[in-house]
This record gives C-alpha cells, sequence and structure tokens, in this order.
C-alpha cells in the first residue's frame, strides 16, 4: 500500500504568480486549487488526501498541534499509494535540497507506522 514514487521538483507554472507569496500561502492556493481541479504531475492523476499532515495523522496547526514532523501534502496514487508532497519556496544549496529530501523522508517513513483508513480519513477532512 505504501511506496515511494520519486522525488519530485515542481517548478511552479508560470499562470501561477507566486511573488511576494510564502509557503504557508503558496499551500493554501495549491490546496484550493487540487481539489477543485484536482492534480495531475507527470501525466499521473493523484488525490490529495491531506495537507500539513504530521506523522500521527494529525493536521498541524499552528495554533494546536505542531509537535511532530509534517508533510505539506499528502496525495494517493491510482495504487492506492501514499505520495509525499513537500514545498520549499526556494533551494538554494545542496545542503537545503539534502534537508528537503530527508524532511520529506521523515514523512515517507512516519506515516505508515500509524496508519489507518480513520485517520487518512480524518487528515481529509
Amino acid at each position: 500500500m505504501f511506496g515511494v514514487l520519486g522525488v519530485l521538483g515542481v517548478r511552479p507554472s508560470t499562470r501561477c504568480c507566486t511573488s511576494g507569496m510564502n509557503e504557508w500561502q503558496l499551500q493554501e492556493l495549491l490546496r484550493a486549487r487540487w481539489l477543485t481541479e484536482g492534480i495531475v504531475i507527470h501525466e499521473e492523476p493523484l488525490f490529495l488526501a491531506g495537507w500539513e499532515v504530521m506523522t500521527n495523522w494529525q493536521r498541524n496547526d499552528a495554533h494546536g498541534r505542531f509537535n511532530l514532523p509534517s508533510a505539506d501534502f499528502v496525495l494517493l496514487d491510482k495504487q492506492g499509494r501514499l505520495v509525499v508532497l513537500e514545498l520549499k519556496m526556494r533551494v538554494r544549496s545542496p545542503g537545503d535540497c539534502l534537508r528537503a529530501l530527508c524532511q520529506v523522508t521523515s514523512s515517507a517513513v512516519g506515516l505508515p507506522e500509524s496508519f489507518t483508513l480513520g485517520k487518512l480519513a480524518e487528515a481529509f477532512g
């Protein structure tokens, strides 16, 4: 049920103006768009299953729970595999890239350990 689809760098579309936006604003814009229009990466349709999902499947909330690593987006592919997507506004060095890879890998490893269908449903809600 779980697999790594791959590490992906996505350049913002020229139709999506991100100048002056912070990462949380971009997340909100993408979340709203993907909930209404869906998401396709490399011709693979994906389902948006959750956002700001911590490794215990609760939502990372700056006003409440934020004590565990979280993934910006958790997606499902056609085979039902989890895809963890982490946004970074800027990656300026190989070290930045490595830190992002470690962050997304931590989520990809931690999420399956506490997975249930109920927790997945709550992450979407």
